[in-house]
């Protein structure tokens, strides 16, 4: 069939918790903003505004943006904050809630423009995190690692970690919490239709299998076994577990892959799933379709169990991803930066360090994350959590340290998105995806993404 591309776009160019330009009508003054605020990068503090050497017993006050999503997510940064303030007297921080239109990293390229960036931040290890790091508006700290004795890089930066955080031959951040992909299962629904739960090494094949035997038509219509976001990012597993990935490398790639065979296979199970088998849900039903006893497996991220202990009524379980050619899921890996207009790269620095180790306790209480820091002390800490909220399997999530993948960093990813995977994945999801082709989508968007990455997505010059 035919592929109108215009019409997708318009339909399913949607925005993701990882988006932040697309289809925001002031883009074009931020991208000048950017532009403006660039400079070169130094390391320690030494390029970009004036470096404050604080004296002995002098008290000064550091400003921190948190990330303003749901309120667990505020909980545990402030108390991170306070954790330290409270061990840090001469050295408060202050979180600033940025007002106003646009989001987080929106808000930020304003501050940045206008010469007021705060010391420090949370970022997402997505493109958004890179943007600022191509611009060079970040604080390089390679060099207080360096001579930092009391370091200790194999316990506090695992290479996932070191994928997000070490780009253009600079460490930028330090990484602050981690997150993964994991199947839920409501026990009840399996129990009724005689259906193992699923365990670790189980395949596509066993998903499929499980799927179609919990699969059945009610009252109220069809009851799908399997359910998932149908997005990039929660398709990028399967093509990951095809031994493959979307781009041909993690920072600055140069080459899309999306019209290879094994890309394209990995996609075309997906979509045989939702329309062949017809196994798979594709209306927009979210994770409240758990809550009321009508998705027997979901894809969703491992941060959600402290929802499903609040509002699963019925027995449920955490199982891994189905493994394909090998097992992967995605590392969400997210960091705290300082930007390099700080007058106290030295303080900045020390909090990084802070909230890496001494703050995971309050990110895993607070937030379901996992911890980032390879130490006995964060590990029994966040099994002890997981037990409390009923998770027992907590290797499930421990393992992807091991088997899963970070998130592409390219500044081309806001376009190639909106221009071509969400377009791409309307059509083949969407009300006319039973009629259309994989292979025929992605091999006619296939140039475009090239020319995105080209254009858009080059290293820069620091």
């Amino acid at each position: 069939m035919g592929v109108d591309f215009e019409a997708a776009r318009s339909v399913g160019a949607c925005t993701t918790r990882r988006g932040w330009l697309a289809g925001v009508t002031m883009t074009a003054g931020i991208g000048a903003a950017l532009g403006l605020t660039a400079c070169s990068v130094g390391a320690g503090g030494e390029a970009g505004g004036t470096t404050g050497k604080r004296q002995p017993g002098e008290k000064i006050t550091l400003r921190h943006v948190p990330w303003p999503g749901i309120p667990a997510s505020r909980a545990a940064q402030t108390a991170v904050v306070e954790l330290w303030n409270t061990r840090h007297p001469d050295v408060p921080i202050t979180e600033e809630v940025l007002t106003g239109e646009g989001n987080h990293y929106q808000k930020l390229i304003v501050q940045t423009a206008a010469g007021t960036p705060p010391d420090l931040t949370f970022m997402q290890g997505s493109h958004d995190y890179v943007s600022f790091v191509a611009k060079g508006q970040l604080l390089a700290i390679e060099s207080y690692i360096k001579k930092d004795r009391s370091f200790d890089q194999k316990e506090r930066l695992h290479p996932r970690s070191r994928d997000i955080v070490e780009l253009l031959g600079h460490t930028w951040g330090l990484p602050m919490e981690a997150a993964t992909y994991v199947i839920f299962y409501n026990q009840a629904l399996l129990d009724a239709a005689g259906v193992p739960a699923p365990k670790k090494g189980w395949t596509w094949q066993d998903l499929r299998d499980k799927a179609q035997r919990l699969t059945r038509e009610t009252g109220t219509g069809r009851q799908y076994g399997y359910w998932q976001g149908l997005n990039i990012g929660r398709m990028e597993p399967w093509i990951t577990q095809n031994g493959t990935r979307l781009l041909d490398k993690v920072a600055f790639p140069t080459r899309q892959r999306m019209d290879t065979p094994e890309v394209m296979a990995a996609i075309q199970f997906a979509h045989d799933l939702a329309w062949k088998q017809r196994v798979m849900g594709v209306e927009n039903v979210g994770i409240g379709g758990m809550w009321d006893g009508r998705q027997p497996l979901r894809q969703d991220g491992s941060w959600l169990a402290i929802d499903f202990s609040k509002n699963m009524k019925q027995p449920w379980g955490i199982a891994p991803l189905p493994k394909g050619k090998q097992e992967s899921s995605w590392m969400s890996v997210d960091v705290n930066v300082a930007f390099k207009t700080t007058k106290y790269p030295e303080e900045c620095y020390e909090f990084l360090k802070f909230i890496n180790k001494e703050g995971q306790a309050p990110m895993i209480e607070h937030w379901a994350r996992m911890p980032v820091t390879f130490n006995e002390e964060s590990k029994q800490t966040y099994i002890r959590y997981l037990k409390n909220l009923g998770v027992d399997n907590w290797e499930t999530m421990w393992s992807a340290w091991e088997s899963g993948y970070t998130s592409h960093l390219t500044p081309a990813w806001p376009d190639l998105d909106r221009e071509v995977l969400a377009p791409s994945f309307q059509m083949l999801f969407g009300a006319n995806g039973a009629g259309t082709s994989v292979a025929s989508v992605f091999q006619s968007v296939a140039p475009k993404a090239q020319q995105i990455l080209t254009e858009q997505g080059q290293p820069p010059k620091l």
